[in-house]
């Protein structure tokens, strides 16, 4: 089942391919980790062969960080502030990231 949840990250990922934001950023980064903390807890070898099969090196090893964080109970939820400067976009991310 949750096959069809990482199929959903991959094709975002495949519209967010051209995107100029910071890899962590991006809308199928965040989908992969919503999967990623389910799936550790459903199918550990489904979610582990799902993140190795992300086709960008750096999204795939961000991910894998992820996945260690859900196996070890951590929240992956982050919290980002976006702003227009311009006519460009610029954000913040807290990276402390949920506190336990």
């Amino acid at each position: 089942m949750i096959q069809k949840g990482f199929s959903a990250a991959r094709t975002i990922y495949e519209l967010d391919a051209k995107a100029k934001f910071p890899k962590g950023l991006l809308a199928s980064a965040e989908a992969y980790r919503r999967m990623i903390t389910l799936g550790v807890n459903v199918s550990g070898d489904a979610t582990h062969k799902a993140i190795d099969d992300i086709p960008d090196p750096d999204l795939r090893e961000l991910e894998k960080v992820m996945e260690a964080r859900a196996l070890l109970g951590v929240p992956v939820r982050r919290y980002l502030v976006a702003s227009e400067n311009g006519g460009s976009c610029w954000g913040e991310v807290d990276v402390t990231y949920d506190q336990f």
